[in-house]
């Protein structure tokens, strides 16, 4: 996941990272003793090769877990999370070639290739399952203990425990998340949109724990899969759907009620991840083109991601590389500053079955209400001494920011000069100096991709 100032982060860590710097959060001892941790497991995937110049190649560490296929004479199968299966951001495939391998925390100096990787994706669900070379039998005939699926969605309030990889035993309440701004960084647009989303609040998680299995304290079924830690705990992936998916022992993304075999993918005209509605006086459209791997597609707005999997108020079927014009009926908005929103899209073929739900991409969308735009936020440096003996500050704005479009800039006598009129106003472009002599009044605006200006924010400089 990206990880930004305002973005939570994905809980794998390099082999070589100081692993004695993990403060692990263990729950109460009668926890401990309750709960059989033979399933979990490391995941140790190689991400940079070894070479002569480069020496030897460097593990990508997180947590995978056991589960009970019903079939002990199966292949045995692991979840993990998708972003530590495989470093790409959208992938969604079957029956990759497996990469890595793991070791159980009850069997010294076993290590167990993996055959198989069958499912990966970080597409919302972060989630990856894989198979090795032994059989499920096998495992267990060493005392291992596969976790068994709870094949339900955790309750809000409920309390969960995650056995984590690194960090041992710790709990969390349940929170399923209705919106969350804080997953988009708000100055430049991008971020991540997760549906399956499972808030754990309290569940204080470390590097290494991404993979983890979250399950029901009474019964030490399967409810989740923990991938990311934030401020408020940990984060994870719903597995309820995945008991479906089990056909005699062996993972089938065919299978009735898994609904995980309808893939696709989408591709925007611009090299830009963010999109951003312009907002008129009647109408609302975006402002890019998608182009579909599928021969067509639908489309809706959300308030949240996980509204993409509902099938209600999906529009007509459109042609790939067709634009995108959404109705933004049935949503809220922020009264004044931009909403994110979640673009949801389902590919579709002239011929087949109806898309999967659980398949539905999530792409954020920024909706800017019409009236006056944010105020821009500057970075004013102490001032300095030119070479002509003025004070001379310099003036930044961060380079891309979804509130504006551009951010304007003028400056003069601090008695005369009028922030509210719009004559005189330059684009900041990078760095500006602003050289004075006399108390200065600087001014500045933003404007939004509607074209909107915002109020005008006024600074006073010093000579």
């Amino acid at each position: 996941m990206i990880a930004t100032r305002l973005l939570p982060l994905a809980l794998i860590f390099a082999a070589s990272a100081a692993c004695s710097s993990v403060n692990a959060q263990a729950s109460s001892p009668a926890t401990v003793q309750s709960l059989d941790r033979s399933a979990i497991a490391r995941y140790d995937r190689t991400w940079r090769a070894a070479s002569v110049l480069f020496g030897p190649g460097q593990a990508q560490r997180s947590t995978a877990f056991l589960i009970d296929n019903g079939n002990d004479g199966a292949p045995a199968l692991l979840v993990a999370s998708g972003h530590a299966v495989d470093e790409r951001s959208d992938i969604v495939a079957e029956q990759l070639a497996g990469r890595g391998h793991v070791t159980f925390e009850g069997i010294d100096g076993a290590v167990f290739k993996v055959a198989h990787i069958r499912y990966t994706s970080q597409r919302g669900l972060d989630f990856a399952v894989f198979e090795l070379t032994q059989t499920q039998g096998a495992l267990k005939a060493l005392g291992i203990v596969p976790m068994v699926l709870a094949g339900r969605r955790a309750r809000e309030g409920d309390t969960v425990t995650v056995e984590a990889g690194v960090s041992g035993v710790v709990d969390g309440s349940v929170h399923w998340p209705t919106q969350d701004l804080a997953r988009i960084d708000l100055k430049t647009g991008r971020g991540f949109l997760q549906r399956h989303l499972l808030l754990m609040e309290g569940a204080l998680l470390q590097p290494g724990d991404s993979g983890s299995p979250v399950l029901e304290p009474a019964t030490g079924a399967v409810l989740a899969v923990a991938h990311t830690r934030s401020p408020r705990g940990g984060e994870a992936s719903d597995l309820s759907f995945l008991p479906a998916c089990l056909n005699n022992g062996l993972f089938d993304a065919n299978a009735a009620g898994c609904d995980l075999n309808h893939v696709f993918n989408v591709a925007l005209d611009e090299d830009d991840d963010r999109m951003i509605y312009k907002v008129g006086s009647s109408a609302v459209q975006i402002s890019q083109v998608l182009h579909s791997t599928t021969t067509l597609y639908q489309t809706k707005l959300a308030q949240w991601p996980d509204q993409c999997e509902q099938a209600d108020g999906y529009g007509p079927v459109q042609a790939s590389g067709s634009p995108i014009n959404v109705p933004i009926e049935g949503v809220t908005l922020a009264p004044e500053n931009p909403t994110v929103l979640a673009l949801c899209v389902w590919g579709r073929e002239a011929q087949g079955p109806e898309p999967a739900n659980r398949n539905a991409l999530a792409l954020p969308v920024v909706v800017h209400p019409k009236g006056p735009a944010t105020q821009p936020e500057l970075n004013i440096d102490p001032p300095y001494k030119d070479l002509e003996g003025r004070n001379a500050y310099l003036v930044t704005v961060e380079p891309e920011q979804v509130l504006f479009k551009r951010v304007e800039l003028k400056s003069g006598p601090w008695h005369s000069i009028d922030c509210g009129d719009e004559s005189g106003y330059r684009a900041l472009a990078g760095i500006r100096k602003v050289a004075v002599t006399e108390d200065t009044r600087l001014c500045a605006v933003g404007v939004d991709y509607a074209g909107q200006r915002s109020q005008p924010l006024e600074m006073k400089l010093l000579p």
